[in-house]
């Protein structure tokens, strides 16, 4: 049973990632560092309108996308937050 509370009718919750970064999230990518707390629970994924040329270099985001259009502008599909922490101050982004 899952523990995250489900929206209520009138709640629509989004997210926006570059991609490949959407893709990546999209293909089952776990870990996805954001500036502020997230609540637990389900989001519409949003490509944003630009493309983060540089993460086409990372492996995990050319493996992930390899062979797959990457849409920006547009919802992709729905996704479920299981859990958020914030790092500490000065340190490097989560990467676990």
């Amino acid at each position: 049973m899952s523990s995250t509370p489900p929206l209520r009718s009138d709640e629509v919750r989004g997210m926006t990632a570059r991609q490949p970064w959407a893709a990546c999230i999209l293909a089952g990518k776990d870990i996805e560092n954001r500036t502020r707390p997230w609540r637990p629970g389900c989001f519409l994924l949003h490509a944003g309108q630009s493309l983060d040329r540089s993460a086409l270099r990372d492996p995990l985001a050319a493996r992930a996308t390899r062979g797959r259009e990457l849409v920006t502008g547009a919802v992709l599909g729905l996704v479920r937050a299981t859990g958020c922490h914030q790092d500490p101050e000065g340190a490097k982004p989560c990467t676990l």
